[in-house]
This record gives structure tokens, C-alpha cells and sequence, in this order.
């Protein structure tokens, strides 16, 4: 994931400040550096041991990570789990951008009339890594890659000029749906 990036717009990559992939390696918080890793755990003396100590002191933990000395070892591919294996809370939105809704209109009963976006939650036990096997639970399953926001530190009331500073990275995901229980009514 990429590191914070505060309310600067230019504090990216390129401009003299490397951003920071947090991941996941055999269950264990890993920088990934370069061309390799290093294990947090380890380079933090335990201080940062998991990932939920990571989240739940993001600043200081990237504070640290700016300032540490890569020494790394490349992980198998297969390696990799979740960026965030053990999230609080997972919320996902659907009919968010006009070809959805379009989209969804033409399966449910043909109007865009009154389509909100569609906020609901999703179990954390549902999160895989990049190599995870997904059951598929009926011949309705449908996917779609999203666009995955980890929230950082604490956001409530947030204007939105501040909120990449709640913003610990961004993610690709794949969000998988069985269509036969989604349109079962009432509505699901």
C-alpha cells in the first residue's frame, strides 16, 4: 500500500520521496523495498508486530518506515496474503459511477430513477490474498475489480481537502457477488 501522503498532492513517488508498499508475507506485516522485503517485526524489535498495531498507530509507524535501512530477501510469489488480513470493518458501495447504474437498471427492472448508491458491508473472513482460492457459490457469480481504500487513522466529519490524511493506501480488489442472492427479495 502506498504510504501517507497528507494534504500535499506532489508528495508522491518521483518527487525525491519513495513510496512505501505494506504487505502481507506468510501473515506477517513486510515493507516491500525495491526489489525485495524486510519483515517488520523483526526490523522494529517487535514494536510494530502486527498488522493491527500497524493501523492503530499508522503515524508512528510511518514515521519509523522513513527511516529505516533496507535489507531484503525476495518472497516466493506465492508468499503474499491480504495487505489488510484482520480489517475492522469492510464497506462496499455499489452503483457508484453512471455505467453501474445503467448496468444494474437494465437487470433489476429497467429505470436509473431513484438509484443511490448502494452502501453495504462485507465480512472481514471474506478477504484473500492475490493467490487465494474463492468458492464460487452458484453458476450467478459475477466479479468486478475495485478500486480498495484502506483507511488509516480515525475519520469522522473529514473535509475533504484532509482526506488522504486518513489514507493508508490504495489496493486493487476483486469483489465477487452471487447475483442469484443478491436479487432474491426482498432485497438483499
Amino acid at each position: 500500500m502506498p504510504n501517507d501522503r497528507g494534504n500535499d498532492p506532489d508528495n508522491d513517488q518521483g518527487k525525491g520521496k519513495q513510496t512505501m508498499k505494506l504487505a502481507n508475507v506468510h501473515n506477517r506485516p513486510t515493507l516491500v523495498v525495491d526489489d525485495g522485503i524486510i519483515d517488520v517485526a523483526d526490523a522494529s524489535l517487535g514494536r510494530f508486530g502486527s498488522f493491527e498495531s500497524i493501523f492503530s498507530r499508522w503515524e508512528d509507524f510511518c514515521a519509523w518506515a522513513r527511516g529505516i535501512d533496507p535489507v531484503a530477501i525476495v518472497p516466493a510469489p506465492d508468499a503474499f496474503g491480504p495487505a489488510v488480513p484482520r480489517p475492522r470493518q469492510v464497506i462496499g458501495v455499489g452503483f457508484n459511477y453512471a455505467a453501474h447504474v445503467g448496468e444494474a437498471a437494465a437487470l433489476v427492472d429497467g429505470t436509473t430513477a431513484n438509484m443511490l448508491p448502494l452502501v453495504f458491508a462485507k465480512l472481514p473472513t471474506s478477504i484473500t490474498g492475490p493467490t487465494g482460492e474463492i468458492a464460487l457459490p452458484d453458476n450467478r457469480t459475477d466479479y468486478e475489480v475495485e478500486l480498495v481504500v484502506a483507511i488509516g487513522t480515525r475519520a469522522d466529519q473529514v473535509a475533504a481537502a484532509d482526506a488522504w490524511s486518513h489514507v493508508a493506501g490504495l489496493m486493487v480488489g476483486q469483489d465477487i457477488s452471487s447475483r442469484g442472492v443478491q436479487f432474491l427479495k426482498p432485497e438483499q
